[in-house]
């Protein structure tokens, strides 16, 4: 599983505010421009943002980079590519044309993917306590990753699971039940939870 958004370029057909933004994290929006060096903003005449606009960009940017740098330091793609397949995988016809071993006669063996453990709903900053959608089975003890657009890839050891009935349970293992959580940093709505794939 992996969160588009967080890819360095982005879509011109796409609807979103435009964002370009550059080595030194400064950036350029519809609504202004941003100077990382001094930290002013200077909005563009006619437009208007809200109190926390250059505190929310300033987040997407250091994903955006900070992901592209996972990227080339820990082969990032190829680790979330390589769990995608549930199934062997040959190169086909890329550079070769398959010979017997590419194919089958024999049967095949698959292995469903479960990497995609939730999605979060919403998240109380007060109390830390996150509001999930479970996908797929995770249990406490379980070390999960947590990314999105305004959330860089950070990782948690889950402590506890309460139930749409209040009940504190082992592990959240009914599709789409509604839960809630514990987490050490904060949070944003739809953003992934996910078995954890890199490590430190």
């Amino acid at each position: 599983t992996y969160d588009s958004r967080l890819f360095m370029g982005q879509d011109i057909l796409a609807l979103d505010e435009g964002l370009a933004f550059f080595n030194n994290r400064s950036w350029v929006t519809d609504k202004g421009t941003y100077f990382s060096s001094t930290g002013k903003f200077i909005l563009k005449e006619g437009q208007s943002v809200s109190e926390d606009y250059v505190e929310k960009i300033n987040k997407i940017v250091s994903n955006k980079i900070n992901m592209s740098k996972l990227i080339i330091e820990k082969d990032y793609y190829k680790k979330v590519l390589e769990r995608v397949s549930n199934r062997e995988n040959a190169p086909q016809f890329y550079d070769s044309v398959p010979l017997v071993e590419g194919q089958y006669f024999t049967g095949r063996q698959e292995a469903s993917n479960q990497d995609f453990l939730g999605l979060i709903k919403s998240f109380d900053k007060d109390n830390m306590i996150a509001t999930v959608e479970q996908r797929n089975k995770f249990s406490v003890g379980d070390e999960i990753e947590v990314f999105g657009p305004n959330t860089l890839l950070n990782t948690f050891t889950v402590t506890n699971i309460v139930n749409d009935r209040n009940e504190s349970v082992d592990s959240a293992s009914h599709p789409q039940e509604i839960i809630k959580m514990k987490i050490p940093f904060e949070v944003h709505e739809n953003d992934i939870l996910r078995v954890k794939i890199l490590t430190n």
